[in-house]
């Protein structure tokens, strides 16, 4: 008897941000973290890693190649 529509209680709606996945985005070539709620989580990361996950990037095929 899960709710299908409505507001989401407080504890609800922390147990649903607390929550996030892994996913690969086919635009950039990227893995994004994504919380429950769809809100793309940014990811602090070095210098050297920032030209790694560029380079994948740039050199992986996507649909718009």
């Amino acid at each position: 008897n899960k709710r299908r529509m409505g507001p989401l209680s407080d504890f609800e709606y922390e147990k649903l941000r607390s929550t996030y996945t892994e996913v690969y985005d086919e635009d950039t070539g990227r893995m994004r973290a994504v919380r429950g709620d769809g809100e793309i989580i940014e990811r602090i990361v070095t210098k050297e890693q920032h030209k790694a996950i560029n380079y994948i990037a740039t050199h992986h095929p996507t649909k718009y190649d």
